[in-house]
């Protein structure tokens, strides 16, 4: 079975790129050793689990030479309306500071939303060493 019959639906093509596949199995590693901390809520941990699942799929799906389309480019008709990286916002931050414009810097969006989601889980893991060291010394609740 192929998976071009989903190409425009909820695939597209790519080449290959082994440095983003290897940042999607090291995402993936750091995931799955967050989802094992039992300091942190079973919600965090099955998010990180479920996290890592998606970021092994897509690191499969990019290895064949796919990737997925977002589920708002997604239309009941089959059609694909504009990816949103391809779509520049009327207003932005910079608008009302006096900011300069910034560059574009190569990386996508979905990346640095993932990056965020790693360094709260992280942070999640440290507040929770933190606070189990302060009971410890007889310190916190």
């Amino acid at each position: 079975m192929s998976l071009d019959n989903l190409v425009g639906i909820t695939l597209e093509k790519l080449t290959p790129d082994s440095s983003a596949i290897s940042r999607l199995l090291n995402a993936a590693k750091r995931n799955i050793a967050d989802a094992q901390i039992t300091d942190v809520s079973a919600e965090n941990r099955f998010d990180a689990a479920y996290k890592a699942i998606m970021q092994l799929a897509n690191a499969a799906l990019q290895v064949r030479g796919y990737r997925t389309l977002t589920s708002s480019c997604w239309s009941t008709a089959g059609a694909v309306a504009p990816r949103p990286r391809q779509i520049r916002p009327l207003l932005t931050s910079g608008r009302y500071a006096g900011a300069q414009a910034a560059e574009d810097d190569g990386e996508a969006f979905v990346d640095k939303m993932h990056q965020w989601r790693e360094q709260q889980i992280v942070t999640v893991r440290l507040d929770a060493a933190i606070e189990a060291n302060l009971r410890e010394l007889g310190h916190g609740g």
